[in-house]
């Protein structure tokens, strides 16, 4: 995804002659990949550091803003690490409650039971299954 997004930042750069390809070569990389992934911060983050080139910030922020976006139009799913962990069954907090308790007013309280269960620090697994489903 990197090089096909690079080929084509590079060949948009060739084609407005007077600007630097190396750039629109970054910045369309970061775009293809964040088009298929969609992590906001952590890969302007990454791709800022692997060119060493701080003034990218901005660029590669909005240039992630706007694939995501793309992305979430055209595929209409999540990004492919959270298709990964729906396929996989794996438990995920997500950053929005469930609609069921929207309604709903619930306090720490309603959840909590009143005794206190303290884990060691060294356990059985097994043990911990057993303190967790009480």
């Amino acid at each position: 995804l990197l090089y096909v997004g690079a080929a084509i930042g590079r060949a948009f750069g060739l084609v407005y002659e007077g600007f630097d390809v190396r750039t629109y070569a970054i910045l369309g990389a970061a775009a293809s990949l964040n088009g298929v992934v969609r992590v906001l911060i952590s890969l302007p983050a990454i791709m800022m550091e692997t060119t060493t080139i701080s003034t990218f910030v901005s660029p590669l922020m909005i240039v992630c803003l706007v694939s995501r976006y793309i992305g979430n139009g055209v595929f209409r799913s999540e990004g492919i690490y959270d298709e990964i962990l729906k396929i996989r069954k794996i438990p995920f907090l997500e950053e929005e409650p469930p609609k069921v308790t929207k309604r709903l007013v619930l306090r720490a309280k309603d959840v909590m039971s009143m005794e206190l269960v303290q884990l060691q620090l060294t356990m059985q697994v097994q043990a911990i299954f057993e303190i967790l489903q009480e």
